[in-house]
């Protein structure tokens, strides 16, 4: 709707437009412009589109505005999933919206384990056991910088706080417990 009205302004002749992904409203959208219209995936139903790097804490989410930064350099953010907020998904089951987070939260989780134990490898390199205990560096979220580009931080209000020493890893572990205690409350 926005670029053909500029192409026919410029001449542009179009044979057609070709997209990765089409949905059902993509094809109805581009039906008046009278152009043929495919995609290599045709997904006809087509309710949602996420990108999961925003669903997933510590590294995406929607940033909300705080006098003060939970850890310096992390960057306060709702991710839209349980357990930080209740995602608007129409049509889904509570169950549905459960697993859903879950799976963020692990995904996140998991990227933060290999995240991390890379680092530590990195930076524990030439060094014994007994040393790597007492000198290896870990990826807390004070040096989540040194590893992520724009580092952020689940909000949890003013009045609950982050340990800088403590890896990512671990509180999404307790998001997680919190989600799936939280999912058998609601279960009974």
């Amino acid at each position: 709707n926005a670029v053909l009205p500029l192409l026919r302004q410029e001449g542009v002749q179009i044979g057609a437009v070709m997209l990765g992904i089409l949905s059902g409203l993509g094809a109805d959208t581009m039906a008046p412009s009278g152009l043929p219209v495919s995609g290599i995936y045709n997904i006809p139903n087509l309710r949602y589109w996420f990108v999961d790097s925003t669903l997933y804490p510590f590294i995406g989410g929607d940033t909300v505005r705080r006098a003060h930064a939970p850890v310096s350099g992390l960057l306060p953010t709702i991710n839209q999933i349980l357990p930080y907020t209740y995602p608007g998904l129409e049509g889904c089951s509570q169950e549905a919206v459960y697993e859903f987070s879950q799976v963020c939260l692990e995904n996140a989780r998991d990227v933060f384990l290999a995240l991390e134990s890379e680092y530590r490898q990195l930076f524990g390199r030439n060094l014994t056991l007994e040393r790597l205990a007492l000198y290896g560096r870990n990826l807390t979220l004070s040096r989540l910088p040194e590893a992520v580009i724009l580092p952020l931080c689940p909000d949890k209000g003013t009045c609950l706080g982050y340990d800088p020493n403590l890896s990512a890893s671990v509180y999404l572990e307790n998001d997680l417990e919190q989600l799936l205690r939280t999912r058998r409350i609601m279960k009974k």
